[in-house]
């Protein structure tokens, strides 16, 4: 009794374990495709490698799902493919296929005498990767089910990332200079990540980063402490690419100017007139003047006595260079106060009632006056206002009177005085 019960109890489970594999069967390989394709993820991309089964009965076309993710910054690359669809023999291959992987690959494969199709090629996939489908093209309709051996390759193909260099050729012993790097990256959408940057110097005797880089959206800058003299290169890697630039510091250079001027009392040393590249010391030795009386020398001063002319010479790092220095005085603008005028008598004809007024004019400017605007006011309520030039210029420290017309008057003019509105001179 309890043997039979364990048969019929065996049955019902062996029977509900072919009904669940049934269904299993065909939910995960559909009927027109039969895909049993496995996909691999390798190191730059993936493999897609097994047997599909045609069915010409139920459709024309393979296909198979997968899910392959892109794992870059800006979610896109450039991939390279190798595609081999192999069939049973040559009877049982296709005129042609037609093979399509989302929107990266539409292709057609024509049959060239061989039961193996064969593809390769460059393509660009953004996010993901999710199905590959064939469509097979007979020119009969009495195929029977085909097993088809299906070989897929795709490796990453990536762009090297753009990098340049700005950094002078020529740099100066002792400075710091800025060393820029520009970076364009095709697979990456954010701010330059600095910690995939690697700078360096061939020789770092020669130069070094100094500090923190400033970074910018596609660029880095480094100050660069350049040590001494020689040649050597900055090497910049970015990613798997690397980039060099050579370039070279120089000895510290002073330039000595052919001329200059100076003014009188303003006490300078000599090495501000000098124009030095690079942070190297200069040592001046033996400073002489031409002429003492009007440019001295005390030490590393000069010392602007009076105008004129004078010739520096001295020693530059071992190096005897001359300059010419003009000295000269800073005269400041004059005043119109400093141009004294007085009416120190007049002429008045009452027939003709012409006026006639003597002007005394005393320049107290350093400049020479060449003419002066003046305004007379007398006590009869006749105002004049005139501009009067010299015969020649009224040099500074004197004096000049001159004979003025200033119109016709109805009587006498009386309690005269004049003022000077403005006056023009030569520098």
């Amino acid at each position: 009794m309890n043997t039979k019960n364990n048969s019929v109890s065996s049955f019902w489970k062996n029977f509900l374990l072919f009904i669940f594999l049934g269904i299993a069967m065909i939910i995960l390989f559909p009927k027109n495709a039969q895909a049993r394709l496995i996909m691999k993820t390798t190191n730059d991309g993936f493999t897609l490698s097994g047997t599909m089964t045609f069915d010409p009965d139920d459709d024309d076309n393979l296909c198979q799902g997968f899910d392959y993710r892109i794992n870059t910054e800006s979610k896109t690359m450039d991939y390279t493919y190798e595609l081999s669809v192999t069939f049973p023999s040559l009877n049982l291959s296709p005129e042609s296929i037609t093979v399509e992987m989302d929107d990266c690959i539409y292709t057609t494969l024509y049959n060239n005498g061989s039961n193996i199709f064969s593809s390769k090629g460059n393509f660009n996939a953004y996010d993901s990767i999710n199905s590959l489908e064939m469509a097979l093209y007979y020119d009969s309709y009495d195929i029977p089910k085909v097993n088809v051996q299906v070989n897929l390759t795709v490796r990453e193909k990536r762009k090297q990332p753009e990098i340049i260099i700005n950094f002078a050729e020529n740099h100066y012993e002792g400075d710091m200079d800025t060393l820029t790097i520009n970076v364009h990256d095709p697979y990456s959408n954010f701010s330059l990540d600095v910690s995939r940057l690697s700078i360096s110097f061939a020789d770092s005797s020669i130069a070094s980063l100094s500090g923190s880089p400033f970074v910018g959206s596609y660029y880095a800058s480094y100050y660069v402490s350049l040590k001494k003299t020689g040649s050597t290169e900055v090497i910049v890697k970015y990613e798997s690419k690397t980039v060099k630039q050579k370039f070279t510091v120089l000895p510290s250079v002073a330039y000595v100017p052919e001329m200059a001027t100076i003014e009188v009392g303003k006490n300078t040393t000599l090495s501000s007139f000098l124009t030095v590249y690079g942070g190297g010391a200069v040592t001046i030795t033996k400073i002489k003047s031409s002429n003492k009386n009007v440019l001295a020398v005390s030490g590393k001063y000069l010392l602007p006595k009076k105008p004129g002319t004078a010739i520096i010479t001295a020693l530059y790092n071992g190096q005897k260079h001359t300059t010419l220095f003009t000295v000269y005085k800073n005269i400041p603008k004059p005043t119109v106060n400093q141009l004294k005028v007085s009416v120190a008598k007049y002429n008045y004809y009452p027939g003709s009632q012409k006026t006639y007024f003597y002007v005394k004019f005393t320049n107290k400017s350093a400049y020479p006056v060449t003419k002066a605007k003046l305004k007379f006011t007398t006590a009869n309520n006749e105002d004049v206002i005139l501009t009067k030039s010299f015969s020649g210029t009224l040099k500074p420290g004197k004096t000049k009177t001159l004979k003025i017309y200033v119109g016709k008057m109805a009587d006498t003019p009386k309690k005269i005085s004049v003022k000077c509105q403005k006056f023009w001179y030569k520098k």
